[in-house]
């Protein structure tokens, strides 16, 4: 068995525990900055995108899935992964625990990529990214607490 999380698309994060023969770990979506990384996590979509669509009444949208899936070069997640993604289970590729704080990492990571395209700079190397993530959560660490910057807000966790 490995740990993955189920994620929820109102923001729900619950640990699960996954059958090492899971389709996911056939059919998954790898995340390529995941890779990058050594964060080398796989996204399995739990929901019908079809079910999803009919009820335009609700979000179906998963901001998290969608930054974790963009394309180091490009920015962008494939088509499939932008709207209407509902609730996914992320697991390690290499079937190791992923934990809550990997994940947070791997999308601060995205988020500080994006996030200097939109504050006006040229490309930004992937490696940069992580080299901020990194510093900054050395300087956020203050005891057990650690401040994370999730959905590319300000969040804290405490551990």
């Amino acid at each position: 068995m490995s740990v993955g999380l189920f994620l929820s698309s109102h923001g729900t994060i619950i640990q699960k525990l996954v059958d090492h023969d899971h389709c996911i770990f056939q059919i998954g979506t790898r995340s390529l900055v995941g890779e990058i990384v050594g964060i080398p996590v796989l996204v399995y979509r739990l929901q019908n995108i079809e079910d999803l669509q009919k009820n335009h009444l609700q979000n179906h949208d998963n901001i998290l899935v969608t930054r974790i899936l963009i394309d180091p070069i490009s920015g962008f997640a494939s088509q499939q992964w932008q709207h209407d993604i509902g609730e996914c289970l992320i697991v390690r590729e290499d079937r190791k625990e992923l934990k809550e704080e990997d994940l947070y990492k791997l999308y601060n990571i995205c988020c500080r990529h994006l996030r200097s395209w939109a504050d006006g700079h040229d490309f930004v190397d992937i490696y940069d990214a992580i080299l901020v993530v990194e510093e900054e959560e050395e300087e956020s660490i203050d005891g057990d607490h650690i401040v994370l910057d999730f959905s590319c807000k300000k969040f804290s966790y405490n551990d």
